[in-house]
């Protein structure tokens, strides 16, 4: 069970009733970087908590139904803020990205680094950030040669043919959803296709349909917004 200490609209704190089964330097981290991050997801927490992730989701969903939380997003990717938190934009994510090498660390699996504002690029060259579940792809140009070539497989049909029967194009869109947010702008390169083509035609009904979930929500016409297969 978790005791919340909201002390503003600014921050929520959340402290495990075990954490003092935790080392006093990595207590100390821990509760600097959850003083200071007003989103947090399961995956997230459940890489400092000790309770079974199930009893972690119950606890999430029931401070939810209370109204302590809100949430963004659904099942695997939802996020939890405190009422009236600003959600991260896509210029938190993308603005700092520009000198950023590929890492070998995927942040999403370092405790070590407990930045909340931190971006950093995994060992396929998308970008992590540490208010989101999930890695973005964005700029085609940063992911590594293997993983590039991984995702041009997946959408070698719509690369190669201007005619494609919308089951087809949908299939492609959603596997190179899968796992990861994917920005319109990348999908337009991978798939060959107009963006606003994409965003009219397929984008906006698989959004309506539920089948993909946005990035970000509250600004739903950003330029960067990404797409995530739920």
């Amino acid at each position: 069970m978790f005791q919340i200490n909201a002390t503003s609209n600014e921050m929520v704190q959340l402290v495990p009733t075990r954490v003092s089964a935790l080392s006093y330097t990595k207590r100390g981290r821990w509760q600097e970087w959850a003083a200071k991050m007003a989103v947090v997801t399961h995956t997230r927490l459940s890489q400092f908590c000790m309770e079974h992730p199930r009893d972690l989701g119950a606890t999430l969903n029931g401070l939810e139904k209370s109204g302590i939380l809100e949430t963004t997003g659904q099942y695997r990717a939802k996020t939890y803020h405190i009422p009236g938190h600003m959600l991260p934009t896509a210029e938190d994510v993308f603005e700092s990205t520009t000198n950023l090498e590929p890492s070998t660390t995927n942040l999403e699996s370092n405790t070590t680094n407990l930045e909340p504002s931190t971006t950093n690029l995994d060992e396929k060259g998308r970008i992590v950030h540490v208010q989101f579940s999930y890695p973005f792809v964005d700029d085609i140009a940063t992911l590594t040669p293997a993983f590039r070539q991984e995702l041009e497989t997946i959408a070698q049909s719509p690369r190669t043919k201007k005619k494609l029967s919308r089951e087809e194009m949908i299939q492609v869109i959603l596997e190179l959803c899968r796992g990861q947010y994917v920005t319109s702008g990348a999908l337009s390169v991978l798939l060959n296709r107009e963006i606003t083509t994409l965003r009219g035609q397929y984008l906006a009904p698989l959004k309506a349909e539920r089948k993909l979930q946005l990035a970000f929500p509250r600004t739903p016409t950003d330029p960067k917004q990404a797409y995530l297969a739920t």
